[in-house]
């Protein structure tokens, strides 16, 4: 965003990280928010969203509000919330969406109810298909299968072994339920890749191991690019143990870890995606369901 400011229409907006608003503070009078210091900021809604980043906010009234990805801000608990926050702060909001709408009626709704105010009139729909552009319509989709690796295929199967243990425990209570949750987080991150579920396993580790008010305390400042890391993982659940006894669960969290790092040196989605890109030589854009 901020190279396409540039570029295109000559402005100069501040990239707002957590670096530049301790760096903003500094140079601030008591009592002045940091943010009064930019015309034009970029940020992420993934910082904004933070209390006290949102906190810094509350007294700034904006021009403009862009939004992109909103139907990702809209839908998210936080980030929707943090968006609401910042679009009733501002005199006008441009919700900006790549995503065509799958015929889901209360995600579309809660995209136009963003910031709205009273009795406002509906707000002013702009929608470009390919076909208005001139563009083909018709795409082909191609399924690429990928053969893990032995280091991935030894992660899945202690991972699968750990996830049934946890789940045969049982129980109806709130942290049963948390704990088979975050076993469902683990194997969609380990579906999504090494790197994402040693986060993750890494997470869940210290928080089995220190509780998530300690490390919530540890970490109330922002700390740089690290806080959004998370791929916006359900905290509760990821801290919830799944075994009764905390030493042997800590035992296999330690070796899914090390499989997960092990596999992490030659990771075989990585790998395919590389020699794909290799071939078609051309800009590409990859989704991805985690950053990770």
């Amino acid at each position: 965003w901020a190279d396409e400011l540039r570029s295109r229409f000559r402005l100069s907006p501040e990239l707002v990280d957590a670096e530049a608003l301790r760096l903003a503070a500094w140079s601030c009078s008591p009592g002045i928010t940091p943010w009064t210091m930019w015309t034009l900021a970029v940020t992420s809604i993934d910082f904004a969203k933070q209390p006290e980043i949102l906190e810094g906010l509350s007294s700034v009234r904006w021009d403009v509000l862009v939004v992109d990805e909103a139907h990702l801000a809209a839908l998210a608990e936080l980030r929707a919330a943090a968006t609401a926050f910042l679009a009733r702060r501002a005199r006008r909001v441009v919700l900006l969406s790549g995503t065509p709408c799958a015929g889901d009626a209360m995600g579309f709704h809660a995209i136009c109810e963003t910031g709205r105010m009273g009795s406002e009139r509906p707000i002013v729909l702009f929608r470009r298909t390919r076909q208005g552009l001139g563009l083909p319509v018709s795409r082909k989709v191609r399924v690429l299968f990928v053969r893990p690796s032995r280091a991935e295929q030894r992660m899945h199967k202690a991972l699968e072994q750990y996830a049934r243990a946890v789940w045969r425990e049982g129980g109806g209570d709130s942290d049963r339920r948390d704990a088979r949750l975050a076993m469902m987080i683990l194997c969609k991150r380990a579906a999504s890749g090494a790197t994402a579920l040693s986060l993750s396993l890494d997470r869940r580790l210290l928080w089995l191991r220190e509780g998530p008010d300690e490390v919530a305390s540890q970490l109330s400042l922002p700390l740089g690019d690290d806080e959004i890391a998370d791929d916006g993982e359900p905290e509760r659940a990821l801290a919830a143990p799944g075994l009764a006894d905390r030493v042997e669960e800590r035992r296999w969290l330690e070796r899914l870890l090390a499989l997960s790092r092990e596999a992490t040196f030659s990771e075989s989605k990585i790998r395919a995606l590389v020699r794909l890109l290799d071939r078609v030589g051309e800009p590409v854009l990859v989704f991805t369901e985690y950053r990770a």
